[in-house]
């Protein structure tokens, strides 16, 4: 499977929960991405990479437009989502 965690209110709203679940689910063979809407920018970038880059095999920063796409622009088929706001898969935050 590949399973995909929002990180704005969802990661962040528990980090130790989803560092825990993304470590058992890569040890069972699954991939895990982290998928968000904040934009490709250095600034907004670094803190996600920071706190998240050792627990997931990709991160993808869709910036405004849906997860979806930018998610299978990198290769991905995304068989589960976890997001706080779940339209944001198919048409974006803003």
């Amino acid at each position: 499977m590949v399973i995909s965690i929002d990180f704005d209110d969802t990661w962040t709203a528990d980090p130790e929960l989803w560092k825990a679940f993304a470590r058992q689910a890569k040890r069972r063979g699954h991939t895990v991405i982290l998928a968000t809407n904040r934009a490709p920018r250095r600034d907004l970038m670094y803190p996600v990479e920071q706190s998240v880059a050792p627990w997931v095999d990709a991160i993808v920063f869709a910036g405004p437009n849906p997860k979806r796409e930018a998610v299978e622009r990198r290769g991905f088929v995304v068989d589960v989502w976890i997001d706080d706001y779940p339209s944001s898969v198919d048409y974006g935050r803003w």
